[in-house]
């Protein structure tokens, strides 16, 4: 599916709860969960990181965010920063690998990488009398194989969370709301073209690739026992229409793809997270 690395997730507690963020998502990960709980960052400053190897160490995932607030009289206002990096590195490119006299160069392997990377652009603010939160995303994109392959994309993504009272709120993200357009560009050499056609490949032309919107909603349930333990619960519904994908509720036109996620904190320091999706 086009741009799926940006569904892979980040963050320790957000990929142990299964990704069932939406409405209980409040610091600087937000960027990438709900614009929107940027909102309830209190310091002055926050900054996230991860780094994760996926396929026996064959993929790379790598994330960095920042956030902080401007506040005013009436309401908190935050704009932040995340970057993701997913790639494969070092690929073997035999396109040169035999000679025109039908010898075998492994001289002529060199390697390359093909990685995709987003840049968010994040801003959130409280209303109606802080017991809601609104934000937005830009996303920029941007693909590449190699020196053989460059896409350039643009997107954007909007979210809320309202707090029906002191211990449930619900939240709605709508990633790629308006669409997201990657615009590939191939740059193959007559040399590597002739090589591909020799040997039965297809040489790729430029292209538009497109993201379709992606919704999800979901509520959460928090209660705190003697001060000291918290626990949550939410529960969350992926909404997709790009094809039918292999989850709970799948067809052609939509798939509903739920995820619930539980999270016990102590002190709020030592936290016990769970998740099934």
């Amino acid at each position: 599916f086009s741009n799926e690395f940006l569904s892979i997730g980040i963050g320790g507690r957000g990929q142990a709860m299964a990704g069932a963020t939406v409405a209980s998502t409040n610091d600087v990960t937000s960027g990438y969960w709900n614009p929107a709980g940027l909102a309830s960052i209190n310091a002055n400053l926050q900054m996230s990181a991860m780094h994760a190897e996926w396929f026996a160490g064959i993929g790379l995932f790598d994330y960095l965010a920042i956030a902080r607030p401007i506040r005013n009289k009436n309401n908190r206002k935050v704009i932040g920063l995340s970057l993701v990096r997913f790639g494969i590195d070092n690929i073997p490119n035999t396109i040169n690998l035999v000679e025109p006299d039908g010898t075998i160069n492994y001289n002529n392997i060199k390697p390359f990488s093909a990685s995709d990377y987003a840049g968010l652009i994040t801003y959130g603010q409280q209303i109606l009398s802080k017991t809601a939160q609104v934000g937005g995303s830009i996303k920029i994109l941007h693909r590449r194989a190699g020196k053989f392959a460059t896409a350039w994309g643009f997107g954007l993504d909007l979210g809320a969370i309202y707090k029906l009272n002191r211990n449930v709120q619900i939240g709605f993200t709508a990633r790629d709301i308006t669409s997201t357009f990657n615009a590939w560009k191939f740059n193959f050499t007559p040399e590597e073209q002739n090589i591909l056609f020799t040997n039965g490949n297809e040489v790729p032309t430029s292209s538009i690739e497109v993201t379709t919107p992606k919704f999800i909603i979901g509520a959460a349930y928090q209660n705190t026992f003697q001060e000291r333990l918290r626990v949550l619960v939410e529960l969350d519904l992926d909404f997709t229409t790009d094809g039918q994908r292999n989850v709970l509720i799948s067809s052609k036109a939509f798939n509903i793809d739920p995820k619930m996620g539980l999270e016990i904190g102590y002190k709020e320091f030592i936290f016990l997270r769970a998740g099934v999706g």
